[in-house]
This record gives C-alpha cells, structure tokens and sequence, in this order.
C-alpha cells in the first residue's frame, strides 16, 4: 500500500480513541485507567507521521540505515515539505506552517505525549491488520514475523492494545483452522491412496491415473477413491454393453 493508503488508515483509526478514552497504564489524571487522549491532536500526528516517507521512501531494519541517519534524512524530508508548505500558504514570508508542521512531527517522533504514543500504536495496529488482510486474500502466504514482532504486550494504550490482542486472537484461530483442514486432506488422500492401491488391478492404468487426478484435485477433495472408481467402473460397464 502507498504512504497516503496508511496515513488515512491510521487516522481513520484515531476515531476509535474518540474524546475522553483513556490513555496507557499509570493513570496520569488520578483515575485508575490513566490520562485522557487528545484525538484531534492525534489525528494532527497520524496525518504527518510518515510524511516524510513521500521523499525517503519507507526505511525499514532490513535496509541497515543507522537510526541517526534515518532520523537525519527524515527530518531534511520535512523541512523541505515544511518549507513548501510556508510557502504555499503565505508566499514564503511566514515560517508558522514549516515550524507547526516539524513540532507535530517531532512530538511524534519522540513519543513526547501520550498522544503521540497512541498514534505509534496505531501505526503498529495498522500494520498487523494489513497483514492478516494479506493473507486472508491470499492463504498461500505467511507473514509470522509481522505478528511475532509485534506483540499484544507492545502496545501502550489499554483500548488498543484490547484491538490487537483480537486481531492476534483471530489470526490464531484461522491459522489452526487450516492447519486442521490441511492435516485432514492429507489423511484423506493417504486414506484414498491406500484404497485405490488396493483396487488398482480392476482399473486401466489411464483410469487408474484419472482416478488418482481427480480424487487429489478441489473437485475431489471430498470424494474417497472407492467412489471415483465405482463411478469409472460404471461408465467402462455402460460402454462395453453398447
């Protein structure tokens, strides 16, 4: 997906904060469920968050950047679309824009408040659900180190973390699920190989081969061997009497 596909998702996201939730363990306010979040503010950040990624591109561990070369080339990217930006709304002769722009970006970027936390852990919950969308779409694929990376017990903020613990909860029982139809074909085709060996000699050796086709292709996934044959018998029978 591109920067702007995320960027919207994960400010899409802010809305499940809404006004008032609480915050991370700690309880900053006095309560026993921590401070209350910001979400206009969040959604300030989730919109800047990865901005600079428009001109860096996306730096992950795998490209072995130092992290303060990232932060360096990351912070030049915004300044420069901070400078545009100024420019833009103001001819270049007012640098507010440039300043707002790098304070939001800075305050996330060093997890300076609670907000800027929860937009972390929105990026992060974003994604995992990415991932499991991914191989919903295509069961061919997995994407493990994803969800081993980030687990439950990283989140800071209770609601979000409460999101990811479902999506790592569902994944599991999907991936056990497939497991069990996988592990349940198999014995169904060694069931159907083992029947089929035993039948084989009353089969040509093209029906045999059409037999073991069909039984171990999705039409016959379901069907034994012995029914498959039964069905060819039935057809060689019908041809010879004509």
């Amino acid at each position: 997906e591109s920067v702007a596909d995320h960027t919207f998702r994960v400010a899409a996201l802010c809305l499940l904060l809404g006004d008032g939730d609480d915050g991370n363990d700690g309880a900053d306010d006095g309560g026993d469920h921590g401070p209350r979040l910001d979400v206009s503010k969040c959604l300030e950040m989730a919109v800047v968050h990865d901005l600079a990624e428009c001109i860096v591109g996306d730096i992950a561990p795998s490209d072995n950047v130092p992290k303060e070369e990232k932060e360096r080339l990351e912070h030049e990217a915004m300044e420069r679309i901070g400078r545009a930006l100024g420019e833009a709304t103001s001819g270049g002769g007012d640098d507010a824009a440039r300043r707002r722009l790098l304070r939001i970006f800075g305050e996330y970027e060093r997890r300076r408040s609670e907000e800027a936390m929860a937009v972390k852990d929105l990026d992060l919950l974003d994604m995992i659900v990415q991932a499991d969308e991914y191989e919903r779409l295509y069961p061919e694929i997995d994407l493990e180190e994803f969800f081993v990376g980030t687990p439950p017990s990283r989140f800071k903020i209770n609601r979000v973390r409460e999101i990811a613990q479902e999506v790592h909860d569902q994944r599991r029982k999907r991936k056990d699920a497939q497991q069990d139809k996988i592990e349940k074909l198999q014995q169904n085709r060694q069931s159907n190989g083992a029947v089929l060996k035993k039948g084989s000699d009353q089969l040509s050796t093209e029906d045999n081969a059409f037999v073991n086709d069909f039984i171990t292709s999705p039409a016959g996934q379901n069907l034994s061997a012995a029914d498959v044959e039964a069905v060819v018998k039935a057809l060689r029978a019908r041809d010879e009497e004509r």
